[in-house]
């Protein structure tokens, strides 16, 4: 409809480094920024490294995050903890590498 319009939707892929979780793929309102910390099942995550997998496509952006190990348990589970929303302009990560 005419005037209406779509919020972003940020397509994650968070991998695990050195660590046996299998990682996850997750829709979210924002990007992931270094230094946040997420739950992915019940560890507790620090995201160390974020770049773009490619060029955004209408509003979904496509997103590569890695993250490293903080803590396992029940006392996280369901805790996420997010910092202030990014609009697409202010995109703090790397670009792809070229392929």
């Amino acid at each position: 409809m005419p005037g209406l319009w779509a919020l972003p939707v940020y397509k994650v892929s968070y991998v695990a480094a050195s660590s046996e979780h299998p990682g996850a793929i997750i829709n979210r309102d924002h990007a992931p920024i270094i230094g946040e910390r997420i739950t992915l099942g019940e560890d507790l995550f620090e995201v160390v490294d974020v770049l773009d997998l490619m060029p955004p496509r209408d509003e979904f952006f496509y997103i590569h995050a890695t993250v490293r190990f903080i803590n396992r348990g029940e006392e996280y589970k369901n805790k996420l903890v997010t910092c202030r929303q990014l609009t697409p302009a202010s995109h703090q990560f790397r670009k792809s590498a070229p392929f």
